[in-house]
């Protein structure tokens, strides 16, 4: 009881509604598979007449939910930005540009700009939030793995419920069935919360997953024994597989930490302006299994930031090439590379990247006005001017104020 009412207070407190969504969902499923359990002793209404402790419990947790969507009542569900359905549409897009294989693992969150972040929010559209999952597992699972990965993910939660029904049905006793019923509940939790959020990138949602997985197959093989036993060979050829690979997996952890502790020195480097130390805490971080930050920034995008701070133009240039090839669609990596062209008089291939930039975020102002600068920088004033008209005419930015002067002028000494 203790425990339940802990856990209530929690629930209410975050005031997400995909837990309560989850609530209702698993509660009615759990309620409809009790009903269909046919190795019920006694009717489900009689049950519920007989033993004040299941009814005091309903009423408890209805109570629970009632009081959760009055305290959250309060919360608007922000559609005007089409933030949550906006991202869902475009990684459908990108599901069916890349159906079979998907575009791999990881790279969801990087192949998702090209698709245009227009009509997104300005935070978004200017690069100052980005987006790291679509916020639905299964899109995030079908666009990155394809139909053959997505099909393999989802069997995992078919073969779980298929476990944990038989369970519920054939349990030698009461015990059980209240255990096979709990567990039940929770990976029916799991699966609708994965529907709006991403549990699977969260440690304690995957570990809670697993521990009931690992229950489920438990207690299925205790009342389900297999008839004929695995010859012992199968199992050790599965820990010289297996140790490999989990001493592999612990490596790469130990070096992505490590990594992740020089990126935040190199941060705090960079809020100090200490150039310097930038570049050497981000060479220290980057790694073939960490070259990019959790918020899909370049590692060595920093590093290019502190070489042009320093007046190395050059080195600067090769880091956001590289930067480049790792997230070809980072709106400041774009940005940063045209500049670059842009100092070294190389003006086409500056156009060319700010141009990109505007198909990915046509509305970001400063791209804008750096384009306009170059067309300006090349005497094609009229383009500039066409450009700059791509700006909030009443926009107060100082930079836009003196552009259009300029260009204007030069528009009437043409003429």
């Amino acid at each position: 009881v203790i425990a339940l009412l802990l856990i209530s207070y929690i629930v209410i407190i975050a005031g997400v509604r995909a837990v309560w969504l989850a609530f209702i969902v698993a509660s009615c499923s759990t309620m409809l598979l009790s009903r269909l359990n046919p190795g019920r002793l006694i009717p489900l209404r009689k049950e519920f007449t007989s033993n004040r402790k299941q009814v005091l419990t309903l009423m408890f947790l209805i109570l629970i939910v009632i009081v959760g969507a009055l305290l959250t009542s309060h919360i608007e569900i922000d559609l005007t930005d089409n933030l949550r359905f906006g991202v869902w549409s475009k990684t459908l897009k990108m599901i069916s540009d890349n159906p079979l294989f998907g575009v791999g693992i990881g790279n969801w969150k990087i192949i998702l700009p090209a698709y245009g972040l227009g009509g997104m929010s300005e935070y978004f559209q200017i690069g100052h939030k980005r987006f790291l999952r679509p916020h639905n597992d299964y899109l995030l699972v079908l666009a990155e793995t394809g139909i053959i990965g997505f099909i393999l993910y989802i069997s995992i939660f078919v073969l779980l419920i298929r476990y944990v029904v038989k369970v519920i049905w054939h349990a030698p006793d009461r015990h059980t069935k209240m255990i096979g019923t709990l567990l039940f509940f929770g990976i029916i939790s799991y699966m609708t919360i994965a529907f709006f959020s991403f549990p699977k990138e969260r440690i304690a949602h995957t570990v809670l997953l697993a521990l009931m997985a690992a229950s489920v197959i438990y207690i299925y093989n205790r009342i389900f024994p297999l008839e004929k036993k695995l010859n012992s060979n199968v199992y050790r050829i599965w820990m010289l597989i297996a140790l490999p690979l989990i001493a592999l997996s612990s490596l790469v952890g130990i070096s992505r930490y490590a990594s992740e502790g020089h990126t935040k020195n190199a941060l705090i480097a960079r809020a100090n302006q200490d150039w310097e130390n930038v570049i050497v805490e981000i060479d220290r971080a980057i790694s073939p299994v960490y070259n990019l930050d959790f918020t899909t920034a370049p590692l060595v995008w920093y590093k290019g930031v502190a070489n042009f701070s320093l007046n190395n133009t050059e080195a600067a240039l090769v880091d956001f090439q590289q930067s480049y090839v790792l997230h070809p669609n980072h709106l400041d990596v774009l940005n940063n590379l045209a500049g670059c062209y842009e100092f070294l008089g190389e003006h086409s291939k500056a156009v060319d990247y700010y141009t990109k930039a505007l198909t990915i975020s046509p509305d970001y102002e400063e791209i804008i006005l750096n384009l306009a600068a170059v067309y300006y920088n090349t005497k094609q004033y009229d383009q500039a001017f066409n450009v700059l008209q791509r700006c909030d005419p009443e926009s107060n930015n100082p930079r836009f104020i003196h552009y259009m002067t300029k260009v204007k002028e030069r528009q009437q000494i043409k003429e």
